[in-house]
């Protein structure tokens, strides 16, 4: 001891500067150590003695360490940490440091619980369930936010964090597009979802922003619900001067040239583009081509007919169940050639028949003796005017499943729409010219898979060159050549259609470029860009991608070269003006598929049982199934976070308190006077006796099931057997 304190005598002591690491409070001056912090807020004379408002000479450690617990120094940290920083972040981060490990706990299971009932569709009341089930099992999940309004508070801070990420993109995005589709529920209210499209640094996102009722489907309501929900999260300046296209189908409410929302849109905007769904329009045009046939007609009866026949009963699908594996065959049953408008439907529909028809052919035929729905199809069935469209149908549905599907895709732009959609006339073209020599041996031998067949009358013929060509004249009349000079634009942001020879890429989208400028000069200018250096930009970019890339021009023909990675490479090469142009174009959708798909979504979610369910309730579920994290990767601490500070920026009470009453302690959700103002908005009982989903749209389109009622189909197998 003696020792070292000799040494401790003799020891000159200096200040060292790494102290000062996470601590900007600590100055050195003079030989002393000084706490800027305390100095500032010192006001009684006990505090201005504190060493460090005086001046500290002992350098060591220990003693800031000291000096750091005292509680002069514990409020001056508070003061100066609420003055620097946000203040809803700031009481955010105190109030988890303030809430111990065990209550976090308690949260992080009723938040990871709340998640999981968003992402698989279920009803807050088996969030109830699923919280008794954890008591059950031993987990201390406390006593409050245990019941479904408990449940709604939690989803409620879970859908804010993560509507977030989408917000911040819009208002970090140049431009944006917007797609909307509406729909009665079962209910009868006119829901409204909207989808927005943004392009960001060569990246394109389709994301879900919000669902929610227009006081009725008016284009004037529609278009107040739009601005209202643009204006409610915050997105004033964003919808007002970086909105650039819109898209939806047909319905005269979306695309009326005089009253439809685009017109109503374009009444502020007269730059913006309108595009009328490319995949409605695919539909609209095979609609067109077979609506006046009446084989056609005779053959979805006898599809349909025979779903509905194995749907409703047990007896008949056992029976051809037996039937497939008497012949020794794959069982494929009869599919719903209805329910939705898309191609692909009607092509799984009419592939499924043939594969069984042998098997459905030798079923119909034994049932018929006591099913007279058995006998009527099994004539159909049977008829060689209707085998013989159907595999001529067969034929021409392959390229339009294809292109169906491809402008269903995610994130799909406009060029490569127009791409898959020249190649899909060039298709039906050649099978114009096709001999079909598998459909000429079914005519000439009345017969199919060794089942005889029967010609009423007349027979049809091969009819393919007669479908592929009113197709391609539907297809071409659905997409006209003179639309909007961007829309027209479009090839451009397509590298398959860049051609890769420097004399032909010269003057290659010289004059689209001219025009989107021209067309939205004002768009561009308020985000300063020179509208004057865009095409010069435009003649330097392509020069340098054709010299920084040759491979992927010259190697891959399907085009692997992506605008992302033309971001990376010439972001820094003073291109920022066509860039923009580039987003723009690539911001404009061309389809509202994601619309379609929300919907079915929602009607997962809002179910007969749930008819009551809030639509801000509703809103939240859908955006934390369809933005949210996978179940296992969910990060849980933003939203509590979120949660733990009340909008008026109080901390929340995670226990709460228990309400006094003489009566019986029922299961109350434990929350402080503010949430209970959130607790009496959230009516979510789910009970409900309710008719099914459907959906309506104007008279050029239709989102109700395309497939025919059964009593209906019933009288036509009637009428077309006694034929």
């Amino acid at each position: 001891m003696e020792a070292k304190k000799r040494y401790e005598e003799n020891r000159e002591r200096s200040f060292q500067e790494h102290w000062c690491k996470d601590r900007p409070w600590l100055q050195y001056k003079n030989g002393n150590m000084f706490c800027s912090w305390c100095t500032d807020t010192a006001v009684t004379p006990k505090d201005k003695l504190c060493n460090f408002v005086e001046g500290a000479n002992v350098l060591k450690l220990e003693t800031i360490k000291v000096h750091e617990k005292t509680k002069l120094h514990e409020r001056s940290t508070v003061k100066f940490s609420s003055s620097t920083q946000d203040v809803t972040e700031t009481k955010a981060d105190r109030c988890l440091i303030q809430l111990k490990k065990a209550d976090y706990d308690k949260l992080a299971i009723k938040f990871r619980t709340a998640h999981y009932i968003a992402k698989r569709n279920k009803s807050f009341r088996d969030y109830v369930d699923i919280c008794q089930l954890d008591k059950a099992k031993g987990l201390d999940i406390g006593e409050s936010y245990v019941n479904d309004k408990g449940a709604a508070i939690l989803m409620s801070n879970i859908a804010h964090v993560t509507l977030q990420p989408v917000i911040e993109r819009l208002k970090s995005a140049n431009f944006f597009s917007f797609t909307c589709d509406g729909s009665a529920d079962f209910t009868g209210e006119d829901m409204e979802i909207v989808y927005v499209r943004t392009a960001v640094k060569g990246g394109v996102a389709d994301q879900f922003l919000n669902i929610g009722c227009a006081q009725s489907a008016t284009s004037a309501d529609i278009h107040s619900h739009i601005i209202k929900t643009f204006f409610s999260l915050g997105l004033e300046e964003e919808f007002e001067k970086k909105l650039v296209g819109f898209c939806s189908d047909g319905a005269a409410n979306m695309q009326g040239s005089k009253s439809g929302l685009a017109a109503l849109l374009k009444h502020t905007r007269p730059y913006l583009v309108s595009i009328h769904c490319l995949a409605h329009r695919l539909e609209l045009s095979f609609k067109d081509t077979v609506k006046k046939s009446k084989v056609y007609e005779k053959a979805m009866v006898l599809l349909i007919g025979l779903y509905y026949l194995y749907r409703k009963s047990p007896k008949l699908k056992n029976g051809l169940k037996e039937s497939f594996l008497a012949l020794k065959q794959k069982q494929v049953l009869p599919t719903r050639v209805g329910g939705t408008r898309w191609l692909p439907h009607l092509d799984k529909a009419v592939d499924a028949f043939f594969k069984g028809y042998q098997a459905i052919r030798h079923h119909l035929e034994s049932a018929s003796h006591t099913s007279p729905k058995a006998e009527g199809l099994a004539k159909i069935a049977a008829d060689g005017n209707v085998i013989t469209f159907l595999l001529c149908l067969k034929v021409v549905l392959y390229p339009l499943v294809t292109l169906s599907k491809t402008l269903q895709r995610e994130n799909l732009t406009l060029a490569d729409a127009n791409s898959q959609m020249s190649a899909t006339r060039t298709v039906l073209s050649q099978l114009k010219e096709e001999k079909h020599t598998s459909i000429q041996e079914v005519l000439e031998s009345a017969q199919y898979k060794g089942e005889k067949l029967k010609f009423a009358g007349h027979k049809t013929g091969i009819v393919v060159p007669t479908i592929a060509g009113e197709l391609i004249d539907n297809i071409t009349s659905r997409f006209p050549d003179n639309v909007d000079v961007a829309v027209a634009a479009k090839y451009i942001i397509n590298f398959k259609n860049w051609p890769n020879c420097a004399t032909h890429l010269k003057d290659f989208g010289t004059d689209a470029i001219r025009a989107v400028v021209e067309q939205f000069r004002s768009v561009l200018e308020d985000t300063d860009c020179d509208s004057d250096r865009i095409v010069s930009q435009w003649q330097l970019l392509k020069a340098l991608i054709i010299e920084k890339f040759p491979k992927e021009f010259t190697d891959t023909p399907e085009g692997q070269l992506s605008w992302t990675s033309v971001y990376k490479a010439v972001s820094d090469s003073g291109f920022d003006d066509i860039l923009k142009v580039i987003e723009l174009l690539r911001s404009l959708p061309s389809t509202s598929v994601r619309n379609e798909c929300g919907f079915s979504i929602m009607k997962l979610a809002k179910t007969k049982r749930r008819g009551r369910l809030n639509i801000n309730s509703l809103n939240n579920l859908m955006v934390v199934n369809q933005l949210g994290q996978s179940i296992a990767e969910f990060d849980l601490r933003p939203a509590i976070e979120n949660f733990m500070v009340t909008p008026s920026g109080r901390q929340r009470r995670v226990q709460g308190y228990k309400r006094k009453s003489s009566a019986p302690e029922a299961d109350y959700i434990h929350i402080d006077e503010e949430d209970e103002v959130q607790h009496a908005e959230l009516d979510i009982n789910e009970d409900g006796l309710l008719a099914e989903c459907y959906n309506s749209d104007d008279e050029e389109e239709s989102d109700e099931d395309d497939e025919i009622d059964e009593d209906h189909v019933n009288k036509l197998i009637c009428l077309y057997s006694s034929d």
